[in-house]
């Protein structure tokens, strides 16, 4: 999805993950929202939609030879999915703990999804044959890229995940996925910090409406006591 589309046009699929989270958590793990909840993320997802379509996204998306836009879709779509699904179950792992009579820390967690997925990609590499396209960027090492994907994966799937587990441990496993929607509101701000990118009226609106909407997911029990 990101190859194909970029990250602003992309972040807007992942809007679909707390819907996803929503569904698969009332099934798994009898999580309720209230409907002020679900307005709360609604909310937050227009925000988010606003920050990401700021400009005419489909003139703008180079074309790398990943595949075309409709793929792109396609593909952003059943990540998000597959994104509130891996929350829930994750939830629902760390829940069992009683069951098998042992703690599992959200470190330890984070380290078996890592592995696991690290372990199922370069069985799907290998049998595809291409192990060798896999090794061939870290050898050329262009442009000094190593460097970056060190420092993201440290922040993406290292830290960021573990973080991820020790929220959806203590909240809503879709209030959690709603939150971490906020991800171009972060961008928006660092890309303003490092690259002093101009924030126009457009996405300081959508910045707005996507906190609201978090704040409303947060403090919706006590509003419901208020309606």
């Amino acid at each position: 999805m990101y190859a194909i589309l970029g990250p602003r046009l992309g972040s807007v699929l992942t809007t679909f993950a707390p819907a996803a989270a929503l569904i698969l958590g009332t099934i798994l793990l009898d999580e309720h929202i209230s409907l002020i909840g679900i307005i709360g993320m609604l909310i937050t997802i227009l925000g988010v939609i606003a920050i990401s379509l700021g400009k005419s996204e489909r003139v703008l998306i180079p074309d790398h030879g990943h595949g075309s836009i409709s793929r792109g879709v396609i593909f952003g779509i059943l990540a998000a999915v597959c994104q509130g699904a891996g929350l829930v179950l994750a939830k629902k792992g760390l829940q069992s703990e009683t069951e098998i009579q042992l703690t599992i820390n959200p470190v330890h967690a984070t380290f078996i999804r890592l592995f696991i997925g690290t372990g199922s990609l370069y069985i799907l590499s290998f049998f595809q044959g291409k192990l060798r396209e896999i090794y061939q960027p870290i050898l050329n090492n262009r442009e000094n890229g190593i460097k970056y994907a060190v420092y993201g994966t440290f922040f993406g799937p290292a830290l960021g995940v573990t973080l991820a587990l020790f929220s959806v441990s203590r909240i809503d496993a879709s209030v959690a996925q709603t939150i971490f929607s906020l991800v171009p509101v972060g961008a928006i701000v660092l890309a303003f910090i490092l690259h002093k990118e101009r924030i126009n009226s457009r996405s300081l609106f959508g910045v707005f409406i996507a906190i609201l909407g978090v704040i409303i997911l947060i403090w919706r029990e006590k509003l419901n006591q208020l309606f």
